[in-house]
């Protein structure tokens, strides 16, 4: 509602208000448009405020505060032995992480500057990935042997 000019009685009108999202606002966050309530006489117009939500992501990542967590599955062979990891980052890039060490079920690899931007700030937090590790359903009797020859 908007006031007349003879600040008595008040007009409905459709406004619009736009909100720049900025990369790296959080959960949380409150967008706030001063004064931009309903008008009446005799009252300051309260102010509108938006708190952005974030949406569950669909490519297996999620937010922890600066720092993105994906996870991902990882044969036994490839925690064991390594691999190259691809990993398609939120804006479309693809990243190749290169495994080198044992991964173990607890395992986190953190590639720092591949998180969310930090506000006001050039820098970005990490990307952390997490493993689920894919054990073989059965194994024949020369893959048992081989593994046990492998001395650790």
């Amino acid at each position: 509602k908007l006031l007349n000019e003879d600040g008595v009685t008040t007009r409905v009108e459709d406004g619009e208000l736009n909100i720049q999202i900025q990369p790296g606002w959080a959960s949380g966050y409150k967008v706030v448009f001063p004064k931009q309530g309903d008008e009446a006489p005799a009252v300051v117009p309260a102010d509108i405020i938006y708190t952005l939500r974030e949406s569950p992501s669909k490519d297996g990542y999620r937010r922890a505060g600066n720092d993105l967590i994906y996870t991902t599955q990882l044969s036994l062979t490839d925690a064991l032995c390594g691999a190259i990891l691809p990993v398609k980052t939120l804006d479309g890039r693809t990243l190749s992480v290169g495994l080198t060490e044992v991964v173990t079920p607890s395992y986190v690899k953190k590639i720092p500057g591949e998180g969310m931007p930090i506000p006001g700030s050039s820098d970005r937090g990490a990307l952390l990935i997490e493993f689920e590790l894919v054990f073989p359903d059965k194994l024949n009797p020369k893959q048992r042997a081989a593994i046990r020859a492998v001395k650790m």
